[in-house]
């Protein structure tokens, strides 16, 4: 459900949104298509693989991705994890479509489609 709603507040506001399921297959969208993605939203808690370890899989795969991690764990604590990583921001759940958007322009600019 809150992927689907992500998905949703982004389009409205322009931008192209893909969506995978669980860690691993968002490590295997982002193989496949990580030359026609600018940006990734990437959960802590994630079934099949962990968001820290399907980040450590992306920043193989494309070092400069832009990463921005959602969780409900507390954010200092997030943030301190992931220190000397490069991540590009993070937001705290539960998180509205607004801060979602708010967000996603402070990190990575107005939107860019998929071509």
């Amino acid at each position: 459900m809150v992927r689907r709603t992500a998905k949703a507040a982004l389009q409205r506001y322009g931008y192209s949104v893909v969506v995978a399921e669980d860690g691993q297959g968002a490590v295997d969208l982002f193989r496949n298509m990580h030359d026609r993605l600018s940006a990734v939203v990437l959960d802590m808690t994630m079934p099949v693989m962990s968001g820290e370890d399907a980040f450590e899989h992306l920043r193989q795969i494309d070092p400069s991705v832009p990463v921005i991690l959602s969780s409900g764990f507390n954010e200092v604590e997030t943030i301190r994890r992931f220190a000397g990583k490069g991540l590009a921001g993070f937001i705290q759940k539960p998180y509205t479509a607004q801060s979602l958007l708010a967000k996603m322009k402070d990190v990575f600019g107005k939107p860019k489609n998929l071509t």
